[in-house]
């Protein structure tokens, strides 16, 4: 393991970041499977050598930008579940922000998350997909409470359905219903969230 960041020259620290920046913006457009760490090295003007100084191989570096996607998207969800606004809102306000990060993917990058396998990235992914779950269980118990979800839904076949929708994206004949991934994961997201509401919502589903 590399030296933290924490303990690290300011010089160094800043082509750390460089590093990082220019495999998250790599990543986002071509997956991370076909990045090699020469095209990082290259995008971040740095030497291959200067790379493997601060990093130990190309995973570490792609975990520390899944950590950042991860906190963002979440630092966003927290703003978003923290307005003042009725739940169905939020609830369209949270496909938007969803369905703009996936804009932000490409298809190779969504799909090399979704089929990583035995990987220490794998381990990262489900570690904070169980971060963000507990949390949206827990909205999701105090909007129930207060009569903003269906009251006859029970909370954990909440949880089993979206460990469900996880599992769908990574089946190929599900997929090969839809255009893309971004399609597919739209579908599911529009299908679970607004079967959640109360039959009373009037809502629409946002465009």
């Amino acid at each position: 393991m590399k030296t933290a960041s924490t303990a690290i020259s300011p010089k160094t620290r800043s082509t750390r970041n460089s590093i990082v920046e220019s495999a998250q913006r790599l990543f986002l457009k071509h997956g991370i499977s076909r990045v090699t760490v020469k095209e990082i090295s290259m995008e971040a003007e740095v030497s291959k050598m200067t790379f493997y100084r601060i990093f130990a191989n190309k995973e570490q570096v792609a975990a520390e930008v899944i950590q950042s996607i991860a906190d963002k998207n979440l630092a966003e969800y927290k703003e978003i579940m923290s307005r003042p606004i009725d739940f169905i809102k939020k609830i369209q306000e949270l496909i938007l922000s969803k369905r703009k990060s996936n804009k932000a993917f490409s298809e190779e990058l969504i799909k090399d998350i979704y089929k990583l396998k035995n990987s220490p990235l794998t381990q990262l992914i489900a570690k904070l997909g169980m971060h963000s779950k507990t949390i949206f269980m827990e909205d999701l118990e105090k909007a129930q409470r207060n009569g903003e979800i269906r009251s006859d839904i029970k909370l954990p076949l909440i949880l089993y359905t979206i460990n469900d929708m996880e599992q769908k994206m990574k089946d190929e004949r599900f997929l090969a219903l839809f255009e893309d991934f971004r399609e597919a994961s739209d579908q599911l997201m529009s299908q679970f969230f607004y079967g959640i509401m109360p039959v009373k919502s009037t809502g629409q589903q946002p465009k």
